[in-house]
């Protein structure tokens, strides 16, 4: 599981769109657990319709309590 600012994933959208793209492939990608820098986070790939794929930013994983306004 990874959870995102929901502004950030509009903003990532936005840009996806922005750049001319209709599609994009979003993955999981787990935790590396051997070095702390790196956290779990969804990578997105646009896709041209040509054969080409466009790496985009990852949005990485926050560590938010359900409760978080009440916090």
């Amino acid at each position: 599981m990874v959870i995102v600012k929901t502004t950030d994933l509009l903003k990532m959208a936005q840009d996806i769109l922005d750049s001319g793209y209709e599609y994009v492939e979003m993955n999981e990608v787990e935790a590396d657990k051997t070095d702390a820098e790196l956290p779990a986070c969804i990578s997105f790939d646009a896709y041209d319709g040509h054969g080409v794929c466009v790496d985009f930013y990852e949005l990485e994983h926050l560590d938010i309590s359900p409760t978080y306004k009440e916090d």
